[in-house]
């Protein structure tokens, strides 16, 4: 049986991984959303500059 604190270290250790999962799965949302709005972007400024 683990003791109070290596529970709480446990608790702890798994909250910050999911912390972690979800902060790469937003930064890779963010940065797919980013090359979709700088593609856009660069097309916009082909058109406008032809």
């Amino acid at each position: 049986m683990r003791s109070a604190g290596e529970n709480k270290k446990h608790i702890l250790t798994k909250s910050l991984s999911a912390c972690t999962g979800y902060f790469y799965e937003t930064v890779e949302a963010f940065i797919t959303q980013g090359q979709i709005i700088l593609t856009l972007y660069v097309a916009s400024q082909a058109i406008i500059y032809r």
